[in-house]
Parts: C-alpha cells; sequence; structure tokens
C-alpha cells in the first residue's frame, strides 16, 4: 500500500515549484535551439509534453531520476524526447521504423545520452520485455490505445500491469473516449467511435478531414486502417485487461480532473453530463452494490497515473468530482461558451461574487478563468471572509504558459469544515468563471 500524496497537488498554482516551472521552460529552450526545424505538430507534442505532462510527473514525488520507463508506441520520439530527462533511462519502442529513424536523428541532436529507440511488433511486446535485461517502473501509453484493435488493447494493457514492478506506474495519455458524442481525434464526425466498424466504415464518408474515407477505402484491411487511423476506447478496456472499476480506482493516483491536466484539456460541457450520467446508471454489479467508475473515463482524454499497488491516500478514491451552481446571494451575470458550450459566470466590479457551498468530504476546489475575456483583480475568500487569494488578472496570466487553452484553471486547498467558498471581482473588474468542481 503506497501512501504518497505529493503536497504539490494541494498547491496553489500561482505559487508553484519554481524547480518545476523552469524545468519545463528549459525543454522548450532545448528543442528551439537542437531542433529549430522540426515539423509543427511533433513540436506541438514536445511542447504540451514540456509544459504540462513534465511538471504532472515531477508532482508525483517519486525518485523518476532512478526509473527506467518504457514508452510503447513512440513514433518519431516527440515524446520520448522530452520525457527521458526525467529518467535514469528511457526506451521508447514502435513498429515503424520509418519513425524509429526520425526518432534516432532527433535523439543524436539532442544529445539524449540515456535514451534508446527500439523496432518491436505488436505481436512481439511480450517476448520483448522477457529479453529487457531490466525491470520497468514506469510504462507510458501515451495516444497509442485508440490505434490499437480491441484485441490489442486488451492485451497491451495486461501486458504492461504484468511487467511492471510492484510499486511501478502506468502512464495511460491522451486517449479519446468513445462515449463522448464528438470524435475530436479521426474523423471529427458526431457519435462516430460509438458506431459498429461496417457503419463506421460506410459513414466515413461523411468526414471533412482530408483523405480520411479515401485512406479507408484504398486499403486492403479497412477495419484494421480505421482502429490505425484511431479509434475511441472507454472503460471497458480497462476493466477487460486490467482490473474491474471497483477495484482499478484504487490505483488511480491522479487523474484528467488534476490541475495540470485540465490546464492542457479544457473541460467540457458534455464531459460534466457524462459524469452526471455515471452516477446515474443502473448498478454496475460490484460487492458495495453502487457503481464505480472512476471519473476520469467521464472526459474526452483520458489521462491518469496508475500505481500498481493500491494507493492509500490519492485524488481519486474518494474523490468524487462535484459541479457546483452558485448560492442565492451571488451577484453575476451568465452567458453561455459556444465554443465548449459552458456556462460562464460573470463577476462586474467590487460587487461581482459567488458563493458556493462545500461539499462535504471535499479537498480541494477548481475553477478557469477565461483568458481572453478577464481583466482587474479577482479575490477568494473562505466562509469566515478571510483572504485566500488576491491577484491580478494580468500576473495571473504571467504564470501560464501561452497555450491554445481558453481557460486557466486554479485549484484551491480547503480547510476541514469550511462552509463556503467566495469569488470575487475588485473594483473596475470584470472577472469570467468557467467549470467550478469541488473534489
Amino acid at each position: 500500500m503506497i501512501n504518497t500524496l505529493s503536497p504539490s497537488w494541494f498547491a496553489n498554482p500561482l505559487k508553484v515549484n519554481s524547480h518545476i516551472d523552469d524545468c519545463a521552460k528549459e525543454l522548450i529552450l532545448s528543442i528551439k535551439h537542437n531542433l529549430p526545424n522540426i515539423q509543427p505538430n511533433d513540436r506541438a507534442r514536445y511542447y504540451q509534453c514540456a509544459q504540462f505532462v513534465v511538471p504532472y510527473l515531477m508532482s508525483l514525488g517519486r525518485p523518476l531520476k532512478n526509473y527506467t520507463a518504457l514508452e510503447i508506441g513512440c513514433g518519431t520520439g516527440s515524446k520520448s524526447l522530452c520525457l527521458s530527462s526525467l529518467f535514469n533511462r528511457y526506451i521508447g519502442i514502435d513498429m515503424n521504423q520509418e519513425f524509429l529513424q526520425q526518432a534516432q536523428d532527433r535523439k543524436t541532436k539532442m544529445s539524449c545520452n540515456n535514451l534508446d529507440f527500439i523496432n518491436v511488433e505488436a505481436t512481439h511486446l511480450k517476448s520483448f520485455l522477457n529479453k529487457l535485461n531490466c525491470q520497468v517502473d514506469v510504462i507510458f501509453l501515451y495516444a497509442v490505445i485508440e490505434h490499437l484493435t480491441i484485441e490489442e488493447r486488451i492485451e497491451t494493457l495486461q501486458i504492461c500491469w504484468e511487467y511492471l514492478k510492484e510499486e511501478g506506474i502506468l502512464y495511460i495519455g491522451e486517449a479519446p473516449n468513445r462515449l463522448c458524442p464528438v470524435d475530436h481525434h479521426s474523423s471529427f464526425l458526431p457519435f462516430f467511435d460509438s458506431l459498429p466498424d461496417q457503419l463506421a466504415l460506410k459513414y466515413a464518408k461523411f468526414s471533412k478531414r482530408d483523405n480520411f474515407s479515401q485512406d479507408l477505402l484504398e486499403s486492403q484491411q479497412p477495419t484494421i486502417a480505421l482502429y490505425r487511423r484511431g479509434r475511441g476506447c472507454s472503460f471497458h478496456e480497462f476493466e477487460l485487461g486490467i482490473m474491474t472499476t471497483e477495484n482499478i480506482i484504487h490505483h488511480i493516483f491522479c487523474d484528467n480532473y488534476s490541475n495540470y491536466i485540465v490546464n492542457m484539456n479544457p473541460i467540457r460541457k458534455y464531459e460534466i453530463n457524462l459524469l452526471h450520467q455515471f452516477s446515474h446508471l443502473p448498478i454496475h454489479s460490484t460487492s458495495t452494490g453502487k457503481n464505480v467508475i472512476p471519473p476520469m473515463f467521464s472526459r474526452y482524454w483520458l489521462d491518469a497515473v496508475f500505481y500498481k499497488s493500491k494507493v492509500e491516500t490519492n485524488l481519486c478514491t474518494n474523490g468524487n468530482i462535484t459541479f457546483v451552481q452558485p448560492n442565492e446571494g451571488s451577484v453575476y451575470k451568465t452567458w453561455m461558451d459556444r465554443r465548449f458550450f459552458n456556462q460562464i459566470y460573470s463577476l462586474y466590479g467590487k460587487e461581482g461574487c459567488l458563493i458556493f457551498s462545500i461539499p462535504e468530504n471535499s479537498d480541494c476546489f477548481t475553477f478557469g478563468l477565461k483568458r481572453e475575456k478577464s481583466h482587474g483583480k479577482i479575490e477568494v475568500l473562505d466562509s469566515k471572509s478571510n483572504t485566500i487569494l488576491c491577484e491580478n488578472i494580468d500576473r495571473i496570466k504571467e504564470k501560464f504558459f501561452d497555450y491554445w487553452n481558453p481557460y486557466m484553471y486554479i485549484t484551491i486547498p480547503l480547510k476541514k469544515n469550511e462552509a463556503n467558498i467566495q469569488l470575487r471581482s475588485k473594483q473596475e473588474s470584470y472577472i469570467c468563471i468557467a467549470t467550478p468542481y469541488f473534489r
């Protein structure tokens, strides 16, 4: 049983560990200097890792520098080049030799001496791990599960779990969720990932994505090609490949509702709706007689850190997510963000305020600030009107990376026995608040 809840998970991100912040900036400067001509998509992937995934992993409080990490499906190495800086040894494997050659060239230019790229067929994963002359502390399945067939997914999850050290980490990253209404990954069509394969192949002709339908039609194995382009997954593969959700929830240390990940991928209205549906499903077959689908499976991009050993304290085992509405007495106007269909609460001047009752057993409160619209100063107060945070919006923007996410999410730690929390705008301020939630 592991009990390693890092205090940084509850830290105000405006006072984020400067060492973590500096590491992210150093990684970004490194690729700008060493690989100035890298493809835009690969550069974006590297930047995303540096800005969000590296700090996310550093905040675990684990001795990563002593660890050996394995990335399955490393592609051209964009993520590997960034993540390898955290570990003693980093191994990236892929079945595409052309991708691996690009990865090797980039590794040489970046002088990543602890990084190895190896060609391994998907069907040979188990034999490769048997021959590997070291145990693996961390396994990354980052943007890879969606490219595997159903059988490959289940087998890969089983193998990863089996070959991890007893206190090892399985990182699942950026896997699209088939339960969400839009396929943002491959076809850009509504409910596409929910369609049976044969129907999806026929319906693909409506995709506006360049060559999507044509590539499938020209393939000798169209169903396999459909998966290689990317098909959403859900909690079902994890139950079949690792363990039931009733048990797996005790192995999730942190997930995609954590601060770094919501700042990477903003919360969308349909994710809130899906989370609500989880709690109103007919009883899932469990020994406790209640539904225990972890909140991570309500988000479009599935991101989580799994510990092979059970975790005694984390943000997930008792971590129900509660999205909240303002209490009576709040002073605000509301409007709809048409991009993400989120309700926005606008606070004007010194009269603007939002008051939220704190659900029982909540540890932290997270809210999004609309980046472009907000200006002036925001204040956060506890139930006794003591100031928790008072900051100028421009200074907050300086603390956040320049990223496409229109929201800047701030997580506030809560004291025990607090009744409510208040958000207030100061004089001549305009503050836009999105998707407030407790955990």
